[in-house]
């Protein structure tokens, strides 16, 4: 009997043992996994949206886009104690560069000045 007993300490892990082993294994991968490629996705997504910024950018830079209907003005007023008779009021019109992703539209305003 005794030598029986030693037997059995030395046998191993039994397959139920060894089945959920693995199953707990593959589980914490594929989560890892599964948060890799999901953060991956991201990644790409970002890149697009920055490549579409930059070539809203070039567009703005370049003065195209499409023109919109609002604008805006700014007032210069004199300070304290200056005399001025005439106002000075700039307008600046407001673009908008439209460049297409993948996943919508990225706009970028810019102003002109009139």
């Amino acid at each position: 009997m005794c030598g029986k007993n030693n037997r059995r300490g030395n046998q191993g892990f039994s397959l139920l043992e060894t089945v959920v082993g693995m199953a707990l294994i593959f589980t914490v991968l594929s989560g890892f996994l599964l948060r890799m490629a999901a953060g991956e996705k991201l990644l790409f997504q970002e890149t697009e949206m920055r490549k579409g910024l930059e070539m809203a950018g070039q567009m703005a830079l370049s003065g195209l886009g499409n023109l919109t209907d609002a604008s805006f003005y700014i007032e210069f007023v004199p300070e304290c104690g200056e005399k001025r008779n005439d106002e000075i009021v700039e307008e600046f019109a407001i673009y908008r560069a439209d460049v297409p992703w993948e996943n919508g539209e990225i706009s970028l305003e810019f102003y002109s000045h009139e």
